[in-house]
């Protein structure tokens, strides 16, 4: 089974509903769906280190994530992102 970007950003956007602010997914696997690299910018992670970031986001993507090889994640709130690309 291959999962694709949409797949992920639609699952993301579904888990944060509110929350959700933007997605930068980029598959790293030449398009077989098995490699992926994650941004997610969204408040939620306001008061979250990185580590609770990286497992909110794991937990999001459960079912997903039993078929990736592999996957980074970074998270960002709107702000940090902000900051970041300035």
């Amino acid at each position: 089974m291959s999962i694709t970007t949409a797949q992920l950003d639609a699952k993301i956007k579904e888990q944060l509903q509110n929350d959700y602010y933007q997605t930068i997914i980029e598959d790293t696997s030449n398009g077989c769906g098995l490699n992926f690299e994650c941004i997610v910018i969204s408040d939620i992670f306001k008061g979250m280190n990185k580590l609770s970031r990286a497992r909110l986001i794991n937990k999001m993507l459960k079912e997903e994530l039993e078929v990736i090889h592999a996957f980074s994640s970074k998270s960002f709130t709107v702000e940090e992102w902000a900051n970041k690309r300035v």
